[in-house]
């Protein structure tokens, strides 16, 4: 289901990255997958959803891909990365409606079945 390619990823219309980006195309995938499992809970996507997800993966990469350059410090001692808490806010805002705009509210509903 999310079998995504650096090639598929430039052929769906991904961009931001440089030919010899793939180790970061690959980091930032396993981000937007852990993603959309949080979105949706953990819960099985139906097959008919796998060009939905491949679209929402590359959506979701790019996204990743422009808030990784928003780093407010970065300290090398220890290593520490620190980000604008509001700003992730919003990053983790719009990862989520993407979810939703891609895989729809039955799937990325978080309440209790009945």
């Amino acid at each position: 289901m999310f079998a995504l390619t650096f090639e598929e990823f430039k052929t769906l219309g991904g961009k931001y990255f440089k030919e010899n980006d793939s180790a970061m195309f690959d980091r930032l995938k396993y981000k937007a997958i852990k993603q959309i499992y949080h979105a949706v809970n953990q819960k099985v996507i139906p097959n008919e959803k796998a060009d939905d997800v491949k679209y929402l993966l590359v959506e979701l990469i790019q996204l990743h891909k422009l808030n990784d350059r928003d780093i407010k410090s970065v300290n090398n001692d220890g290593y520490s990365v620190t980000y604008n808490l509001t700003e992730t806010s919003e990053f983790e805002s719009a990862c989520y409606q993407l979810c939703l705009d891609y895989l729809g509210a039955e799937l990325c509903y978080l309440g209790v079945d009945m």
